[in-house]
């Protein structure tokens, strides 16, 4: 609603509504015009022509114009027309013919233009039912859209928070997707890292290639999943640490369809790890007691 209404206050849009709106008045006006000739001409015939000869039938013409009205009304306004104007080519047209043959014409003539009435607003029911049903669609997947965009959203902020990124490789084109934060991972800025395999080992330390690349190798030889750690040296020289974890999906023939990994930088938890390790260290080679206490004395 609230994009629907800033369309409708914007400029352009505006005028572009306005357009559409003289466009269908002007529409209309035709319509109107050519629905008051066919009922003038065919009035005109009935009423020249003797009963016996004249008939109410081609009224339905004026009914049948109601499938290019844009409202149902329209069409039972029009047969309302074609029943009165029915009725007065009988009391109007001179004598002629036989009166219950004249009389069950008129009828059919009558039976013909609520028929085709009948007929024409169930097709607008059906064309309008369709038009919602349309309508009712499209904001399902405009919901839709945003609430896969807001998903999108909070994923890329998840990933931002735990320096956690993923990554999806197809094996039909030989290219790597990557999420935002799966590059920045490697000191990138999103859209800038290439798509194949050579281009992800460039990211990744000179010292750590060879065990990446047999790690992949045999992973895709057993076709199973693995989890590893490796270094990824930053343009700007910085040394950081990746956890890897990623698995296969096959097709029903058992090859490879395609992989889907996650890589985390825990570079941070690395050092907290390391700062532990020689915390520990030093503990242990001290042989004075050491005693760890809160701000408050609490041990």
């Amino acid at each position: 609603f609230d994009h629907k209404l800033i369309n409708l206050l914007s400029g352009d849009d505006h005028c572009m509504g306005m357009v559409n709106i003289k466009k269908t008045m002007r529409g209309s006006n035709v319509l109107y015009f050519v629905a008051v000739f066919i009922a003038i001409a065919i009035a005109v015939f009935d009423f020249l022509l003797p009963l016996g000869v004249a008939a109410g039938v081609p009224y339905a013409a004026l009914v049948l114009t109601g499938i290019w009205f844009p409202a149902r009304r329209h069409v039972l306004i029009l047969a309302s027309i074609g029943t009165v104007l029915t009725v007065a080519g009988f009391l109007v047209s001179t004598s002629g013919g036989v009166l219950w043959v004249v009389l069950t014409n008129r009828g059919l003539a009558l039976f013909v233009i609520w028929i085709t009435a009948i007929l024409i607003i169930y097709r607008k029911s059906a064309e309008i039912e369709l038009l919602e049903a349309h309508d009712e669609l499209e904001l399902g997947v405009e919901k839709r859209t945003v609430e896969l965009r807001e998903s999108e959203e909070r994923l890329k902020e998840a990933e931002r928070t735990a320096l956690m990124g993923h990554w999806k490789y197809d094996a039909a084109t030989g290219e790597f997707l990557r999420s935002d934060q799966d590059i920045r991972n490697y000191g990138i800025n999103p859209g800038n890292m290439g798509l194949t395999f050579e281009d992800f080992i460039n990211c990744v330390h000179h010292d750590d290639r060879d065990k990446v690349r047999s790690l992949a190798a045999t992973a895709l030889e057993n076709l199973s999943a693995s989890e590893y750690e490796f270094r990824t040296i930053w343009p700007s020289g910085e040394v950081r640490t990746i956890r890897a974890k990623f698995e296969f999906e096959l097709t029903e023939n058992g090859e490879l369809k395609s992989m889907f990994g996650v890589n985390q930088d825990i570079t941070d938890l690395k050092q907290a790890e390391e700062n532990i390790r020689k915390l520990s260290s030093a503990v242990e080679q001290n042989p004075s007691m050491v005693v760890i206490a809160d701000k408050n004395g609490i041990i």
